[in-house]
């Protein structure tokens, strides 16, 4: 596997001599900041290069993904009162969400809510399903790396008391979290994968 650049970079070719081709693989962001489209015109064209195009999941699954979703306990019976309203409050002045629409889901999938509300919705769709739009336009083969039963399956692993315990943290150090998603962007667009 090489880089495929000499610096660091986002975006790797991967070539062998039990390899039919060339295959290509970046890491991606999902959000719809322009930081995260940096690469855009380099990797469409890499997609043309290519038979198939696949994705940590196959991207048309995700929307029958909420219906799916694990049955949690709606995050205000998982805290006080007090605590459910002082949460909504900073994330409300924070983030631009009340948590009182998005009560039903794991905290989890808040948590990446709020972290998509912190950057720039610069792009109609994220750089994931943007490429995957792409590359289904161009008549590739669409494959998923994981399925929806894998993913489900991860989050219904996940503990709720942990998951509440970072939220309540998001909450409660509102600027430090915005500073770490801001630096989390410029770092990805500077391609500074050791430091991310």
């Amino acid at each position: 596997m090489t880089r495929a650049s000499s610096r660091a970079s986002v975006l790797w070719s991967i070539e062998g001599a039990d390899c039919p081709g060339t295959s290509y693989l970046m890491g991606t962001m999902h959000v719809r900041d322009r930081r995260a489209f940096s690469r855009w015109q380099q990797v469409i064209q890499k997609v043309e290069t290519c038979e198939a195009f696949a994705a940590e999941i196959q991207i048309d699954q995700l929307k029958s993904m909420p219906g799916l979703l694990p049955a949690v306990a709606p995050l205000h019976q998982l805290l006080p009162e007090r605590k459910f309203q002082k949460l909504r409050r900073q994330l409300r002045k924070g983030a631009g969400i009340d948590i009182v629409s998005c009560d039903h889901l794991p905290p989890v999938i808040l948590l990446q809510l709020i972290d998509e509300a912190l950057l720039a919705r610069d792009y109609p769709a994220s750089l994931d399903e943007s490429l995957w739009n792409y590359a289904k336009m161009q008549g590739k083969e669409l494959l998923g790396l994981e399925t929806t039963e894998t993913q489900l399956g991860f989050l219904r692993q996940l503990n709720n008391t942990f998951q509440v315990r970072q939220l309540l943290e998001v909450g409660s150090r509102w600027p430090r979290h915005r500073r770490q998603a801001m630096r989390m962007a410029a770092l990805y667009e500077a391609e500074e994968i050791d430091r991310l």
